[in-house]
């Protein structure tokens, strides 16, 4: 291995260097060409300088736990080509670093902070390029700082909050994001999601065992993009309010407070009648009986009140291919 002392690395050829759980200390590189870096895990407690890796897209420091935010900040404006950054599982970056990130590097696209320990993004703003965010288990982020940090990001498609245990509500509008996480936040009881792009909400617990969306009281989601959902041990949720015209299957598992009423608004602001939702295998119990109560009232509709249904579907439709268009 190298050894534990400084050193500088030059070479005009490298594109790539692992440098993961060394304890060598790189006092420099000088690679022209190299595109990404890895420092994961060591033990450094400053960044090497980096002004001769002008290529440089993706770094990655996660894990590097003795890492001091002042070296992190210090390097960012030889950074300004960085398209991805990777710290998080125990780096001590502050608020202030990231606000600093935000306005210098303005092409990043990806940046990982899950588990960063005291992490809150109050007044964090304005990722110009980001498309992916990841703060799972970063369990000092708060609704009123991630509404505003997530909706300034224009471009953001990707939003990862898994393990966030002070998120009680969140509501959020945000035409570009195609996917969201929240399993494990066990805190969440009022989810509002206006996201037209959203194909991907993930409910339920991080794994066997632990703990899910169990104080999920009110679910509101508007999407024209979403064609499959699952809601797992949301034992609390009973306030449906879905405007999801394409959503074709859908799962229902261990969730007991779901009662026909919160069913029927599947009926009223969902599915086209041609792809009306289907109950998968899993669904059991309370919201079983639930949707089988919605479809028989569904079933007995006849005369004007059909009709009516179909004309409201078919403007959903015609709403949200419209909007398409627009874009």
């Amino acid at each position: 291995g190298l050894p534990n002392a400084s050193c500088c690395i030059s070479h005009g050829g490298l594109t790539s260097l692992s440098l993961t759980a060394c304890d060598a200390l790189v006092g420099a590189l000088r690679c022209s060409s190299l595109q990404r870096l890895s420092l994961a895990s060591s033990s450094i407690r400053r960044l090497p300088s980096l002004a001769g890796c002008a290529a440089l897209r993706s770094l990655d420091v996660r894990g590097c736990k003795k890492l001091q935010d002042s070296s992190v900040r210090a390097a960012l404006p030889g950074l300004t080509g960085l398209q991805e950054l990777t710290m998080g599982q125990g780096v001590p970056v502050t608020d202030d670093t990231v606000r600093e990130v935000a306005c210098t590097l303005t092409q990043l696209t990806k940046l990982v902070l899950s588990e960063t320990p005291g992490l809150s993004l109050n007044n964090v703003r304005d990722f110009p390029s980001l498309q992916l965010l990841d703060l799972c288990r970063c369990e000092s982020v708060t609704p009123a700082a991630l509404q505003p940090a997530a909706e300034s990001c224009g471009q953001l498609q990707v939003l990862l909050l898994e393990g966030c245990h002070l998120l009680t509500t969140l509501k959020l509008t945000m035409p570009h994001l195609q996917e969201i996480s929240l399993r494990g936040c066990s805190a969440l009881c009022d989810l509002e999601l206006n996201c037209w792009r959203l194909a991907t909400l993930r409910l339920g617990p991080m794994q066997a065992g632990s703990p899910g969306n169990s104080t999920l009281q009110r679910l509101a989601l508007y999407s024209g993009a979403l064609r499959r959902m699952e809601w797992v041990q949301c034992r609390k949720l009973s306030q449906l309010e879905l405007n999801c015209p394409y959503l074709t299957e859908l799962t229902i598992r261990e969730c007991d407070n779901i009662t026909p009423a919160a069913l029927e608004a599947l009926g009223d602001k969902g599915a086209p009648p041609a792809a009306a939702p289907v109950l998968l295998a899993g669904t059991a119990g309370a919201a079983a009986d639930a949707l089988a109560a919605a479809e028989a009232a569904a079933a007995a509709a006849s005369g004007s009140v059909g009709a009516l249904l179909q004309q409201q579907q078919h403007r959903l439709q015609q709403q949200a291919g419209l909007w398409r268009a627009l874009q």
